[in-house]
């Protein structure tokens, strides 16, 4: 088997681990889902609890519940933000711009930055300061 089949398998594996670790940490939390969301304080009759627990798809088996969640991920369909009250996607649309820019413009001075330090290392290897560059940017990128 070659080795962009197996690195491809391997991705798959790490992937799928992942995606079903995001589904069973929820459930795995004590208490109720449902009271856990609401909050502990607020009274909620047990027939608006049933109803929510329905809504949400906690009153179907498990296995029901994976693959609607694994069918909801393959149409993108991320579900809804209880605590932004509007649906995941449009939270993602409206503040991937922003991201892209501050990962955009971070990228842009540490390759910047790294080229310059870099070309000041090899010109002039033994001097005080590229120790003091050298040793601190080892220490920096250890945190």
């Amino acid at each position: 088997m070659s080795e962009m089949v197996k690195k491809t398998l391997r991705y798959a594996a790490s992937f799928f681990l992942i995606v079903t670790l995001n589904f069973a940490f929820p459930r795995l939390m004590p208490g109720d889902p449902v009271k856990n969301l609401i909050g502990e304080d607020v009274y909620v009759s047990e027939a608006v609890m049933e109803e929510l627990r329905a809504e949400m798809g906690l009153n179907r088996p498990l296995y029901e519940q994976f693959t609607a969640y694994i069918g909801d991920l393959l149409r993108f369909d991320l579900g809804y933000s209880y605590h932004l009250h509007s649906p995941v996607a449009e939270v993602l649309r409206e503040r991937i711009g922003w991201t892209l820019l501050f990962v955009g413009v971070s990228v842009l001075m540490g390759a910047v930055l790294g080229t310059l330090l870099g070309a000041y290392a090899g010109w002039k290897p033994e001097t005080k300061v590229n120790r003091l560059v050298c040793c601190g940017f080892i220490a920096l990128s250890c945190t």
